[in-house]
């Protein structure tokens, strides 16, 4: 019997970082880069129930095909599925990716990414001929927020044009965690395009809401610091929020006039409120260090209890603010911390607390 594996899938580029990641944390899986975007590693229960920093995508128990025709996958695919999906009367859906597809404008795969789509519209089509009852299950791969059931998902990353890695999990509880493929939180699809929002940060801060527990919710209010051209801030005003924007520069005239809005043009690594507010978001251009030493002020006077602060740093080697952002979550007791690598991210990590 072969080695059973995990696939984590990073942004294109972040491969050996995730990698140092995995040696920190997990010693004994021996991460092994399988293409640009992906690593295999050997499978650990530890490994599984992880939140890893730079892995946007958590594919279990992987199965390795390597054929050259699109129906020779399809159908290998489609003898793999059929032992799980034979067995049970529960719904399906699938999902079929390059890694790229977690890289926001990354063009590798750009060759093969038709291909992925081609493999699961043949895969559909297989059941439908061969296996009428089950494909009859067949459910569009959905938010787990709306979830109310157990589905088995079928996660596949196709790394090359002849390789698909493929997962094949069913959504259950692990502990006292309600269970679904990782996958499912960071995928950029969940998040709506926007035409009026007024910059690409503006989908950080819609990503971050995804992987946290809380939404901002009307009425509440928020401080946005270094907030121009206001990304962060028109995610908020929509959700009904009332917005202190704290700015030097001009804001968006998308925003201009709202009733929510409080624009005050300040340095935003100096502001205090005079009052404690629901959230802190901080997206500012400032040093790595300076920014957790903002956020433990805010944290010490007892400013705020939720927040998203963008950690900015240079090049591809983060872990040395690690143990800072550690020892802050320390000293305050931030149990439940959040510190991504988003897939909106570049050199930067995003800390979510709520």
């Amino acid at each position: 019997m072969s080695e059973k594996k995990i696939a984590l899938i990073s942004r294109v580029g972040w491969e050996e970082v995730l990698c140092r990641e995995i040696d920190r944390e997990f010693p004994d899986v021996k991460p092994v880069i399988e293409s640009p975007g992906c690593v295999l590693c050997k499978y650990s229960r530890d490994l599984r129930d992880s939140e890893l920093i730079f892995a946007v995508c958590t594919i279990l128990d992987v199965h390795e095909i390597e054929c050259e025709s699109v129906k020779e996958i399809t159908d290998s695919l489609g003898r793999i599925a059929d032992q799980y999906l034979d067995s049970v009367s529960m719904p399906w859906c699938i999902d079929i990716k390059t890694p790229g597809y977690f890289s926001i404008d990354d063009k590798y795969y750009s060759d093969i990414f038709s291909r992925a789509e081609l493999i699961t519209e043949k895969f559909i089509e297989r059941m439908k001929k061969f296996r009428k009852r089950t494909s009859e299950r067949m459910i569009q791969w959905p938010n787990p927020e709306d979830l109310r059931t157990s589905v088995i998902f079928i996660q596949g990353m196709l790394t090359a044009k002849n390789r698909l890695l493929i997962g094949i999990t069913q959504g259950k509880k692990f502990g006292s965690k309600e269970f679904y493929p990782k996958q499912m939180i960071s995928h950029g699809n969940l998040i709506p395009f926007d035409e009026k929002a007024p910059c690409r940060s503006y989908y950080k801060l819609e990503e971050a809401m995804l992987h946290s527990g809380k939404k901002i919710m009307a009425g509440e209010t928020c401080v946005d610091l270094g907030a121009a051209p206001g990304g962060w801030t028109w995610a908020a005003l929509k959700r009904g929020a009332k917005v202190i924007a704290i700015d030097a520069a001009k804001l968006s005239p998308i925003m201009e006039n709202h009733k929510n809005l409080t624009h005050l043009e300040e340095n935003g690594y100096s502001y205090i409120p005079t009052e404690k507010t629901d959230w802190l978001f901080c997206d500012m251009i400032v040093k790595p260090l300076a920014t957790l030493g903002l956020l433990e002020r805010w944290l010490e006077k007892g400013l705020v209890d939720k927040f998203v602060v963008n950690v900015k740093f240079r090049g591809k080697e983060p872990e040395s603010i690690l143990d800072a952002i550690n020892a802050l979550k320390k000293k305050f007791s931030l149990d439940n911390l959040i510190i991504k690598h988003l897939i909106y991210d570049k050199n930067e990590i995003t800390l979510i607390y709520s």
